[in-house]
C-alpha cells in the first residue's frame, strides 16, 4: 500500500513540473535519435495519464504486474543501471 502512495505521489510531483510535458514537442527527426515508435508513445502517453497498459499478469521474474506495468518498469531501471556500470 505504502509504495501505490510512493508511485501516486511521485507521478503526480513529475508530471506538476514546470517542464515535464516539453517532450511532446520534440519534433520527430530520425537522425538524431528523437523518433519514437507508435508502441513507444503508446506507453509514454499510458504512463503519463496514468492509463491502464496491459492486463495484470505474473511477470517471468515472480513478481506480480498491475495494470500500468510497473514490474517492467522496475526491471527495465534495473537493467539500465546495471548497464550504465
Amino acid at each position: 500500500m505504502e509504495a501505490c502512495l510512493a508511485y501516486n505521489r511521485a507521478s503526480f510531483l513529475a508530471a506538476s513540473c514546470q517542464h515535464s510535458g516539453n517532450w511532446l514537442f520534440a519534433l520527430p527527426i530520425a537522425s538524431c535519435g528523437l523518433k519514437l515508435d507508435d508502441e513507444a508513445v503508446r506507453v509514454a502517453v499510458g504512463l503519463r495519464l496514468r492509463l491502464d497498459l496491459c492486463i495484470p499478469h505474473q511477470c517471468q521474474c515472480g513478481s506480480p504486474v498491475d495494470a500500468v506495468q510497473s514490474s517492467l518498469l522496475v526491471l527495465w531501471k534495473q537493467l539500465v543501471s546495471e548497464v550504465g556500470t
